[in-house]
């Protein structure tokens, strides 16, 4: 989703770039639910924030939408040092390759953390904060001035959270755009709810 911020600057290209992918399967810790929920929301948002960029206004923020089961509490001991060792942004292209499937991981389980809920996305957002870092370093990305956030709508009442979730679309919706209203370069590279830092 693209965004026009009110008061924005006019030109060619599009203002601001909102990820939101995400797939959850829930309990599943199999090869094939891992590569299809990695590339979805891993490789996906990175993808294309890397196809657009030419399209984006100097100065544009991209807002990637996370999560805090993408926090490493979530993680399994090797799923973290796997994702802390990711340096570059181009192994997030292929994500499931550079931080391979472990059929023998703690992920499986419910020990770690919330990761036993839902581990492949526990991972793909921990890997999509991560590549947020990334790209608000990288060289390219700079020269544009385009900065990168990750954001923690919450667990909110949609298709994907279910009714028992304690927020509302709405208040979820707030979340991903409060870096949009209130921006602050500190932010840039960060992960954030409800507009505040928050370690991940």
């Amino acid at each position: 989703m693209c965004l026009s911020l009110p008061g924005a600057p006019p030109g060619p290209g599009s203002r601001d770039l909102v990820n939101n992918a995400g797939i959850l399967v829930r309990a599943a810790w199999d090869k094939p639910t891992y590569d299809t929920t990695l590339a979805v929301n891993t490789a996906g948002p990175v993808l294309l924030s890397q196809a657009l960029l030419p399209l984006l206004a100097p100065g544009a923020l991209i807002i990637n939408v996370s999560s805090g089961l993408g926090k490493l509490a979530n993680l399994s001991p090797d799923y973290v040092e796997a994702v802390a060792a990711m340096s570059s942004i181009d192994a997030f292209k292929e994500p499931a390759a550079a931080v391979p499937f472990n059929a023998d991981s703690s992920m499986g389980s419910a020990a770690p953390g919330a990761g036993g809920m839902c581990p492949t996305y526990c991972v793909a957002k921990a890997l999509l904060n991560k590549a947020g870092q990334l790209l608000a370093a990288d060289d390219v990305f700079k020269q544009r001035g385009v900065s990168v956030v990750a954001v923690c709508p919450g667990w909110c009442r949609t298709d994907m959270g279910g009714e028992g979730a304690d927020r509302s679309g709405a208040e979820g919706a707030a979340s991903v755009l409060a870096p949009w209203l209130k921006w602050d370069s500190s932010m840039n590279g960060g992960f954030s709810r409800d507009g505040e830092p928050q370690e991940w």
